[in-house]
């Protein structure tokens, strides 16, 4: 969930597995940092790259499922900061001026993270989703016991449980292990693409982070695009995204859904 305008584009080298990946931005032009099986992640500011991706590959998008920067001056706090983390206690980019979501808000689907800190600029729906982060019975903590999730669907409101509290997080291991300090649970972005999209479907998410979306799109047979301007977390994400799962099934015990 990282955007941040008017920063001059850098050319990134990433190292993976031994590749050099080298992005850069011709005139009328962008080129990925990875492109494999229908995943294509960009490092950049999401308005910039957007603008420059092929005409006919925007128009292919079916679904805009992110998690923007509310606005809300996030930091990680010092208490994070741990030599096993794979993230540092730097402010999240883009995040201390208010989120205008209005550049994404016409794709047939839109799903946005954090929508009570800008709802305001938001059209009126009835189709919220609440993420519960606690299991029943947990009482209640500092921490947020959900997070409210804005669509322009017109069903009723829905309900996601999946424990996500301080340092109780779920079912999360391996590569969805925390890369980034809003990472949201794998098993959650599988739900909701399998519930706003069809296999095939072209997915993108302008705020990539660690690339939980891309993940959990690959995993449901969906093709999407991330784009990211933290070069430190485009580099986590294609490091998870080259992690496969084991004989089929993720080691959380996911399955896809019956094509």
């Amino acid at each position: 969930m990282n955007h941040h305008r008017g920063t001059e584009r850098q050319k990134i080298t990433y190292t993976l597995d031994g590749t050099l990946l080298t992005p850069s931005a011709r005139a009328g032009s962008v080129e990925p940092c990875y492109a494999r099986n229908g995943i294509t992640l960009y490092q950049g500011d999401c308005l910039e790259v957007f603008g420059l991706l092929d005409p006919a590959v925007r128009k292919r998008i079916v679904a805009v499922i992110t998690d923007p920067p509310y606005g809300i001056a996030y930091t990680v706090t010092q208490s994070w900061n741990r030599p096993h983390r794979a993230y540092t206690n730097r402010p999240i980019a883009g995040d201390r001026e208010p989120f205008d979501p209005t550049p994404w808000l016409g794709f047939p689907r839109v799903v946005l993270f954090g929508a009570n800190h800008f709802a305001n600029r938001l059209p009126a729906s009835s189709e919220w989703i609440v993420w519960d982060k606690l299991l029943d019975g947990q009482k209640e903590t500092q921490y947020g016991s959900a997070d409210l999730i804005w669509t322009n669907g017109t069903g009723p409101v829905r309900r996601y449980v999946h424990e996500w509290v301080g340092f109780r997080r779920g079912a999360e291991h391996g590569s969805h292990q925390r890369r980034h300090p809003t990472q949201k649970p794998i098993g959650l972005m599988r739900w909701l693409i399998e519930r706003y999209t069809r296999p095939g479907d072209l997915v993108i998410d302008p705020y990539a982070g660690s690339g939980t979306t891309l993940l959990a799109a690959q995993d449901c047979g969906r093709e999407a695009i991330g784009i990211e301007i933290d070069p430190g977390y485009c580099a986590s994400a294609i490091d998870r995204l080259g992690q496969q799962p084991l004989f089929g099934r993720d080691r959380d015990g996911w399955v896809p859904e019956q094509q």
